[in-house]
This record gives structure tokens, C-alpha cells and sequence, in this order.
């Protein structure tokens, strides 16, 4: 069992090296990881989509309070109303767009952009790196790490099907694939999923309750907003890195 005073004693020391640079990092990731909505509230000020936008919400609203809906009375004869069904078309059409761009946008850029975070980090460790280390799995294995991130968000989404027990220890399971991924980006995700298994064996609760032990800094941060979880954020992803480290060395 690893010593948790310990890790976050190395991480307090690691960070007085770099803890503004790891700030910047935690709001970039922050930043970008959540930009998905501002990005597409900044898109529907375009015109044509504001036009699009008010036929889809108020002139739908405006014909179902009307109780036109799909057909409107004209003389005591109800005749199929084509504007609602357009609008509604339209609706539907956007809310698709606007999901699939979000899953794709989730796929290709924040999830390998969490290998990024997880690099910076780990090769601060070691030596003070730059925060253009955050792009490193964007220009190597881009389309593996791409890969193996996704399928193991799947993966454990699947599982977590299987009621939410299975999901957790798969959660955990699968806990270092990105640092594995940061020293390694050409692993296979079998080979990643093995590593990862083999660090975590029989250490699953010891990194729950390591992240548990956090619990008081992340209320904190809370209450702070998003400044607060910025400024805790440095401290927690160096504690993380030395804990990879901690079982790397125990287990592979």
C-alpha cells in the first residue's frame, strides 16, 4: 500500500517549481473542455442562425399555444399546416447537428487534450517543462491515443450498464490508460487496458480513498466557483502523477 502523505508531500514539493505554469494549464484544460456551449452560443449570433433559432422556439411555441399545431380550422375544416412541420423538421435537425459536433468535439479534442494535461504534469515532475507540452499526443499517435481514449470511455460506459458497480471497478480498472499513454502513445488498448489492470490490482480502493482524501479541498473549490477548482486543480494532478508514478515503479 502506498503512502498518501507521502505522494502529496512530493506534489506540494514538485509544484513549487511550477504551480503558475500548472494553473495555466488547469484553465486552458478547463477552459476547452467546457467550450463546446460557449463556442455555440457565440455561433447562433450569426444572423441566419438567430432567424433559425426564433422560427424553431417562438414560432413553434407561438402555433401549439395557438392550438394550431399541424393543422389549423378554416371553416370548419381542418387543413395540414406546413410551417409547423417545418419548424419542427428544423428543430430537430439542430439538435441533432449540435449533438453529434459535441460527441466529435468530446472525441478529437477533449479527451486527448486530458493526455495532454496528464503529460504536463508527469514531464514537470521531472524537469520543468513548458505549457506547449499539453499539445504533445495532438502531434504524435494523434489518431491512436484518439482511439484508445475513446474506447475506453466505451468500454466503461458499457460496463457501467451492467449497473453502476461494474462501471466504478472498470473506472478504476482503466485508471492509468492516459499516463500510459503520455510515456507510451503507441500502445495498443489491449496493451494499455493490461498495464492499467496490473497497476490497479489490488489497489482500487486505495486510489478511491486517495481521491477521497481530497474531498475537503474539492468542497473548497466549490464554494469558490471555478477559480476555486482552478487553483485546486494543480495540487490535485500533481498528487495524481505521483501516485502513477508510485505504482508504475510497484507494479510493472
Amino acid at each position: 500500500m502506498f503512502s498518501r502523505a507521502e505522494l502529496k508531500n512530493n506534489a506540494k514539493l514538485s509544484l513549487k517549481h511550477f504551480y503558475l505554469w500548472g494553473l495555466l494549464a488547469c484553465f486552458i484544460y478547463a477552459v476547452l473542455s467546457g467550450a463546446f456551449g460557449d463556442m455555440w452560443r457565440g455561433f447562433s449570433q450569426i444572423p441566419y442562425f438567430s432567424y433559425a433559432d426564433s422560427i424553431t422556439h417562438h414560432s413553434v411555441r407561438r402555433l401549439m399555444m395557438n392550438g394550431m399545431q399541424f393543422y389549423y380550422p378554416v371553416a370548419g375544416n381542418y387543413y395540414f399546416n406546413p410551417i409547423a412541420i417545418i419548424s419542427v423538421l428544423i428543430s430537430g435537425i439542430f439538435v441533432i447537428l449540435r449533438s453529434i459536433i459535441g460527441v466529435l468535439y468530446q472525441i478529437f479534442i477533449v479527451q486527448v487534450l486530458e493526455v495532454g494535461l496528464y503529460s504536463f504534469f508527469l514531464k514537470n515532475r521531472y524537469q520543468e517543462t513548458g505549457i506547449n507540452e499539453m499539445l504533445a499526443p495532438f502531434q504524435k499517435s494523434y489518431m491512436n491515443v484518439v482511439k484508445v481514449s475513446f474506447l475506453r470511455s466505451l468500454y466503461t460506459f458499457l460496463w457501467s450498464l451492467l449497473f453502476l458497480i461494474p462501471g466504478i471497478i472498470k473506472y478504476y480498472e482503466y485508471f492509468f490508460i492516459p499516463y500510459l499513454l503520455v510515456e507510451n502513445p503507441d500502445l495498443t488498448t489491449e496493451q494499455a487496458i493490461a498495464m492499467s489492470r496490473k497497476m490497479t490490482n489490488g489497489e482500487k480502493w486505495n486510489i478511491f480513498v486517495f481521491q477521497l482524501s481530497f474531498l475537503g479541498w474539492f468542497l473548497l473549490a466549490t464554494l469558490l466557483g471555478g477559480v476555486g477548482w482552478v487553483l485546486v486543480m494543480p495540487y490535485y494532478q500533481a498528487a495524481k502523477s505521483e501516485l502513477y508514478v508510485c505504482l508504475k515503479e510497484r507494479k510493472l
